[in-house]
């Protein structure tokens, strides 16, 4: 079966059967990933190569260089606002345990339906 993405209207998104909600968490979280690597590369990485490596000046990357913290990080933000949820109850993965807060990025279960999103990873979390 093909992986829904997108909007929610062709699907009864609360009776996904628990192996197509794993799948579909799987590839948000997979994206998320990927993005975060991105965010770091571009960041962290990139700058030491431009000014150690090739020699351009530290103030000409960061007239340019830069920016790119301010266009890269919203849309990270903005992916784990908007897409980095539940698939069947559309809430953010946040932990059931008392007194923890924020959202987990290796989330066993869903806090809010209690449906399995990531239950075969090592670092998964309740």
């Amino acid at each position: 079966m093909k992986i829904p993405l997108g909007t929610r209207s062709p699907l009864d998104w609360k009776n996904l059967s628990p192996d197509l909600v794993i799948k579909i968490f799987s590839r948000r979280h997979k994206t998320a990933l990927t993005l975060g690597i991105l965010i770091i590369f571009l960041n962290i990485i990139l700058p030491f190569i431009f000014i150690k490596i090739i020699g351009i000046e530290k103030d000409v990357y960061v007239s340019w260089g830069l920016p790119y913290t301010g266009i890269l990080l919203p849309i990270g933000v903005l992916y784990i606002i908007f897409r980095y949820r539940c698939p069947r109850c559309n809430a953010p993965p946040t932990s059931t345990k008392v007194g923890a807060q924020g959202v987990l990025l290796f989330p066993k279960k869903c806090g809010n339906c209690g449906v399995a999103l990531l239950p075969h990873h090592p670092w998964s979390t309740d």
